[in-house]
Formats: C-alpha cells, structure tokens, sequence
C-alpha cells in the first residue's frame, strides 16, 4: 500500500485584499484580473480535484475597509466559505470590528464556516479561553490524524485599540502551545501543524532571521512540531529552524505555501516532501473558476460604493513613477509636520498601489494607503537616528521613505521627535530599530483619515 499524501495550502495576510473592488467603476469583468480572486479561483480547483488537500489561513485575512464596510460579512468571507476552508488562525486585523464582545468570534466562525483555532486568547481572564475559538483541531484525512494549533502576537496589545480588544487577553504562547501538544498526542496525533500570526522575519541588522515565533520554536523539536505556517511579517520565508520547518508566503494574496506531508499507512509517521511558495502571478494557463466568478461579480454589483473626487493632486505622482515617489514623499513629510516631529520615515509596503494621473478619488487613496495605521512619535537620540538611517536608507527600494532632513547635521547626544506609524514603531516589516525610541506615543490618529481631510480641505 502506497504512503498517503496530504496537499496543504496556506495563505497568509490576506487583509481582505478583494475588497475595495466594489468601487462603482470597477464592478465589471476586469475585476477578474485581481490577485485576490485568482487566489480563491485557484483554492476552489484545489478543493475540487484534491480529496486530500488541507485549506489553512494563518491570520489577518480580513480587514475593515474604511467607507465600504464595518464589519466581515463582506466578499473574502463569500469566498472562504465557497472554498471550503479547514482552519483559520487569528491575527491583530481579525480585531477590526470591535472586537470587544464575548460571542464576537462565535459570530465570525458562523460568517465563514471555519473553525477559528487559537490557543492563547482569553476573554476576561486567563482561566477562561475565548468562546466561538477552538485551541486546536483534528483533521482526518483519509484515516490520518494532522493536529492544528493556533497562536496569535501579544503585540495585538500595541497594534489594537483598547475598542477593539474589550477584554480578551493575548497569553504568551509557550505553555498553551505544549498543552495542546500533549493534548492532541493524547488523541494519538503524531504529525502537528503550527499555525502562529507572530513575528518572524529576515533581519537586514543582523543578517539573520528573528522575532517572537524565533524564541517560541526554540523549545521545541520535529517531534513535537511539524511544520509552522506563519503570518504576520509580510515576508517570504521558507527556513528550518531547530529542526522544523517554516515557511510564509508574503502578503496581500501575493502567493500561498504549499506543504505535501506523506503518510506511512502502518506507522504513520510523516516525512515533508516539498514546501514551496506559490506566487499567483506566475501561474501558467489560468482560469478563473466560474462559481468564484459568480459570486464575485454578484457581490461586486449589489453593493457597489459611489467614489467621491478628493483632488488634482498638485505633483506628478501619477504611474510614470513605478514608486509614486512624489506622493511618498509628500506623505511622510506631512506626517512629520502634523505631529511637530524632526524627522519622519514610512515603511514603503504603507503604500500598496499606484495612483493615478489627474482626479484622485477617495477610492485611490484608500487602495494606496489600505491600512488603518495611526500616527506614533517617539524620541530617539541622535545616534539611535543615524543607526536607523543606516540600516534603512533614504532609499525607496530598500523600503523606507525619510522626510527631508540633513545628515550632517545630527548631533550624537541630542534626543530627536520621530513620526512613523503605529505598525513599523513596533518592529512591523523588519523596522526592529523603531522598539528602541523612548516617550513612546500612539496619537490614535488614523493617517488615511487626515490625509483626505487635508486634500479635501
């Protein structure tokens, strides 16, 4: 008897990517050229021809859009319950809502018809875990037993509004991780798949791969731990570390990872085959499944959102500029003089789309800047300043855009007000440098919100 194959597929960061797809002048057939729906396509096709596929999400698969909904009733939830999904972890982003009552993620299992898996999140105390989540799940394919277990970032408490988070509370995860460990052996599960939304990241500081999951995994071994699917960083990872291997496909629908895991049918032990990431854009032949299809466009036509005219931006920061220089630049020092900071720096993946020549259109800003991010200053001493240009680099392929400011001019000693976002003060996309600035302030200022209010006005 030939061993037995599992096919797992894995998305991660997905944040609700599709969604601003419901602008009135996009609600035609042109939206099937979008990642995202090419994504859903592919999962679909996947869930029909492959009896033995296994369909995960590790976390922030949605997210609110601002002015098209206020909650996760929305096309990605359509789409991930067509597909079929078997697991999905929680992230910072599944916080968007509010998610501040007890039976909140009861109702957003409900919406998607997937079991929610997450063993470090409690509500009230830490003696009592969140309802409507699952601290781990069984999954029996073809009479093999794969563990799943969840875990989300502590840093939901930096990243969250105090709205949002209402009384759950994120535990560190080591010891809920080994309790599930043995509770699924207990159930005799040998093979266990970690599903952790937590830093792990390639470091250009120190050339090597960093963040919380680093420290987590390093308690344990392959016998415990199978395979990590990871969210959180926005990366493309696909590293052994301590033995297990782990691997996350980007961001924003980008890609997904695929995992085959064989079987042997008389001892069940399990041997990683092949683990890659699969990038949508280079798929060869490619249709979009006509069920992803209907419901799309279905969608998109019923609850299509009038645009509203912004301005003529007064720059050229139209596509010409493949990086939207201009616009970059104008972004970030308008952060610096909002909050009467010296110097400013955005990450470049704050920016996810070009704008365009002309008009721009409340739509183009949101589908430009897509995340809710508020405004973070903090101080930094003069050689902390250095450090970080250093490593980051006025250089808009490195990822970092800098206000205006003179290098030579920065004294060692002197303490400096720096303006950023909430996201890359605390480490988000490899800007681990930021954690060092003290006076640390979130304004609780959303920068989508001022940057129209000030275009408008």
């Amino acid at each position: 008897m030939e061993n037995i194959k599992l096919h797992i597929y894995s998305v991660n960061d997905f944040h609700g990517e599709i969604e601003s797809l419901v602008w009135k002048d996009k609600a035609d057939d042109s939206v099937l050229n979008n990642t995202g729906v090419k994504l859903f396509s592919f999962l679909k096709k996947v869930r029909e021809e492959n009896e033995n596929a296994i369909i995960l999400s590790v976390g922030d698969m949605f997210q609110v859009q601002p002015k098209i909904s206020k909650d996760f009733n929305t096309l990605t939830s359509l789409l991930v319950r067509e597909v079929g999904f078997d697991g999905m972890a929680i992230g910072n982003h599944e916080f968007d809502c509010l998610a501040n009552t007890e039976d909140y993620f009861s109702k957003l299992a409900s919406i998607v018809e997937c079991p929610l898996i997450c063993c470090n999140l409690y509500h009230g105390s830490v003696d009592k875990k969140a309802s409507g989540i699952v601290t781990s799940k069984i999954i029996n394919v073809s009479n093999i037993k794969l563990g799943l277990i969840g875990v989300v970032t502590p840093q939901c408490v930096d990243l969250c509004t105090k709205e949002e988070l209402g009384d759950y509370i994120i535990n560190h995860a080591k010891d809920d991780i080994k309790i599930e460990i043995l509770k699924l052996k207990s159930f005799g599960v040998n093979s266990i798949v970690l599903l952790a939304h937590m830093d792990i990241y390639y470091s250009e500081e120190s050339n090597k791969i960093e963040g919380e999951l680093l420290d987590i995994l390093s308690e344990f071994d392959n016998t415990d731990i199978k395979l990590v699917l990871s969210g959180h960083s926005h990366q493309y990872i696909n590293e052994n570390i301590n033995g297990i291997p782990v691997v996350q496909a980007g961001a924003y629908g980008e890609a997904l990872s695929y995992s085959k895991i064989s079987f042997d049918h008389m001892t069940n032990h399990a041997k990683i085959d092949k683990l890659e990431i699969i990038k949508i854009s280079e798929l060869n032949n490619f249709e979009i499944h006509p069920k992803i299809e209907e419901i799309t466009l279905r969608y998109l036509n019923e609850n299509y959102v009038e645009k509203q005219l912004i301005t003529n931006l007064p720059l050229d920061m139209g596509p010409s500029n493949i990086h939207n220089t201009e616009w970059m630049k104008y972004v970030v020092e308008f952060i610096r003089e909002y909050t009467l900071a010296d110097i400013a720096i955005i990450n470049h993946k704050f920016f996810r789309k070009p704008l365009p020549v002309g008009e721009i259109y409340d739509q183009d800003i949101l589908a430009n800047i897509p995340f809710r991010n508020s405004l973070f200053s903090m101080k930094v001493s003069g050689n902390l300043l250095l450090e970080i240009f250093n490593n980051y680099g006025n250089d808009i392929l490195r990822g970092a855009i800098f206000s205006e400011f003179s290098l030579k001019d920065i004294i060692i000693d002197k303490e400096y007000t720096l303006a950023t976002t909430d996201f890359i003060a605390d480490g988000g996309d490899s800007f681990t440098l930021l954690k060092r600035g003290t006076q640390r302030n979130n304004h609780s200022i959303i920068i989508q919100d001022i940057i129209m209010d000030r275009l408008l006005n």
